[in-house]
């Protein structure tokens, strides 16, 4: 559906974006990323639910310890990002979760995500305490020895040595996203441009999109990144959680050693704003992938608008830049691109900061052109930028009290493939 910010009912701009069939680079504006997820409050100095403006690596170390969070810090700083606005999630715990009619071997948490470290998971099953491992696959497929259970705390799932019989209780910790996000969301707002989570949890990026959703609702751009999993099992058959150009997809979002690289992938988007496609950048200071996607993957994830992190001779890179707009939403289709989001986002901005101050004035023919002439000239101003290959803007009289104003934009697309062709032969002089 189209996108609408702001509303009719008070006195003010609001904008509804439409979509076109186009994509737009190349405007210098740097861009301001936040970052959410779970840290060491125990030898770090932070507070969780609390918005910290970070600068510098040993800030973040000191601030948030040895844990996700400090690491996807720094790893955004090493990117290029300046500064990070970061929120550590506070930890909740559960006691004694019921898992006794579980009936199979296989089961989910009733919360998540769970708290990244195993001595904070405590199964006991049929009166038998049971040891947790922790993994990044899908842990229905592992074969448990007898008295472990192996726990993805990403995905909320686990998997049994043997089904409940009689009794089975779980007790465990997990990440509060919802309220995290909120501190982000009411304090950092109106800043940040991109926000990240560290988790790839269902419920984790199901409220993440709903941050983004309320931010863009009130002229404050965000674009939301989450990893598409920690494992995909068959990406043929793997279907994108959004239909939404205000979201991006990451996989493999882990690095070799099963961290989140989420951060490292602000950082990059931090650096490079909106003047140039994320399309081949490298990610700095990631020595591998903890999944490598094939060829055939690859394109299995591209055409699920996922962005598709690939092993390069010198490093991880981006091998594409799609937001998570599916192909029958034609309201937003024009911005399936990173960039094209971007830009819409920023002419938006533009489109609100120049009506604005008209709110008030004489509804008068004098008045409705001059509005036109000062959209006509920032929009002149990205056609020299080379942003815009060519605009329209209009104004018009709806009632006695209400004017529309129509910009419409051409964008250029980033080159995305190159057919060389080679012929070998004679060669005219």
């Amino acid at each position: 559906m189209a996108i609408t910010i702001g509303n009719s009912t008070l006195p003010g701009v609001y904008v509804r974006q439409e979509s076109n069939s186009s994509v737009g680079i190349n405007t210098t504006a740097p861009a301001d990323v936040g970052l959410v997820g779970e840290a060491d409050l125990t030898n770090g100095t932070a507070s969780a639910n609390t918005l910290y403006t970070v600068t510098t690596a040993p800030q973040a170390t000191r601030l948030f310890g040895d844990s996700p969070l400090g690491r996807n810090v720094v790893g955004a700083l090493q990117n290029g990002a300046y500064p990070i606005y970061a929120v550590a999630c506070a930890t909740v715990d559960v006691s004694a979760e019921d898992i006794s009619g579980l009936g199979t071997t296989s089961g989910t948490f009733e919360n998540g995500p769970l708290v990244e470290d195993a001595s904070t998971i405590s199964f006991t099953v049929d009166s038998t305490s049971l040891s947790a491992v922790l993994t990044l696959d899908d842990p229905s497929s592992k074969t448990p020895a007898s008295g472990e259970v192996y726990v993805n705390v990403h995905s909320a799932e686990f998997e049994l040595d043997a089904a409940p019989s009689t009794s089975g209780t779980v007790d465990y910790s997990y990440l509060d996203y919802t309220t995290a996000l909120g501190v982000m969301e009411s304090e950092a707002g109106d800043v940040i441009d991109w926000l990240g989570i560290l988790n790839e949890n269902s419920d984790a990026r199901n409220t993440l999109q709903a941050t983004v959703g309320s931010l863009n609702a009130t002229f404050k751009p965000t674009i939301g990144v989450v990893g598409a999993g920690t494992y995909i099992s068959d990406t043929s058959t793997y279907t994108n959680p959004f239909d939404d150009s205000h979201m991006q997809v990451l996989y493999c979002p882990r690095n070799s050693d099963g961290e989140s690289l989420v951060g490292a992938y602000l950082g990059v988007r931090g650096r490079i704003g909106i003047d140039q496609s994320a399309m081949r950048k490298r990610l700095s200071g990631v020595e591998g992938l903890l999944r490598n996607p094939t060829d055939t993957e690859k394109a299995d994830l591209d055409a699920a608008h996922v962005v598709v992190i690939e092993a390069g001779p010198r490093g991880p890179r981006m091998m594409n830049d799609p937001t998570c707009v599916d192909n029958s939403n034609t309201d937003e289709l024009a911005y399936n691109h990173g960039l094209a989001r971007l830009l819409g986002d920023y002419i938006t901005l533009i489109v609100e900061e120049i009506s604005d101050p008209y709110i008030g004035r004489l509804h008068t023919p004098a008045a409705r052109s001059a509005l036109r002439g000062e959209v006509s000239q920032a929009m002149r101003n990205l056609l020299n930028l080379n942003a815009v290959t060519g605009f329209e803007v209009s104004v018009e009289e709806i009632s006695s009290t209400q004017a529309r104003l129509t910009v419409g934009v051409g964008l250029a697309k980033p080159l995305r493939n190159i057919e060389a062709v080679i012929v070998g032969g004679d060669v005219s002089a």
